[in-house]
């Protein structure tokens, strides 16, 4: 048998010298129930297919991070943009909400200077307070609030106004910013 390495001439050719030699065509049995079932052992395709063999962080990072969104107020009523600041703010639009966890995202508004009041809403819209002390009811039109800071129509009503009333919803209008451009 020259020529031969070593293991070869029991017929296997996989350098065993252990064991009796086997007829081309047979395996050795591993004396485990799994070998004869086809899952693992020696002719077992790959691994297991029941657990993946990688990490899903760039799916997580997508779902659990904080995206920032940019909205522009410009010619834009302020009910339909607190509407979308909500939505993103709650994280109402990502799969993993739920009301009490903090999952939303970080808003940015522009433009707040040029907000578009539809009809004679301008006069008409009265935004009231109350200090809590006698005589401090306090009232005041859009316009007179909008001169005095144009985001205030946004901060103070529109967004407080629409988040719900829980335990998140102070730290979600720590989410928000507005820009007077």
């Amino acid at each position: 048998m020259a020529g031969k390495g070593p293991g070869q001439e029991r017929g296997r050719g996989r350098g065993r010298s252990e064991g009796p030699a086997l007829p081309p065509g047979r395996r050795p049995s591993q004396g485990s129930a799994s070998a004869s079932r086809g899952r693992g052992g020696p002719g077992a395709p790959g691994p297991r297919r029941g657990m993946a063999s990688y990490t899903k962080a760039a799916q997580q990072w997508a779902t659990f991070g904080r995206a920032w969104y940019l909205l522009d107020a410009k010619m834009q009523p302020p009910g339909k943009i607190a509407a979308a600041t909500v939505m993103r703010l709650e994280g109402k639009h990502k799969p993993i909400y739920h009301a009490l966890n903090d999952c939303g995202d970080h808003v940015v508004i522009i433009n707040t200077r040029h907000i578009a009041f539809s009809g004679n809403k301008w006069e008409q819209k009265v935004y009231s307070s109350h200090t809590g002390y006698p005589g401090g009811f306090k009232q005041v039109t859009a316009t007179q609030l909008h001169l005095k800071d144009p985001t205030a129509g946004h901060r103070m009503v529109q967004v407080e106004g629409s988040l719900r009333k829980s335990l998140v919803q102070s730290p979600t209008q720590s989410n928000v910013g507005y820009y007077v451009t």
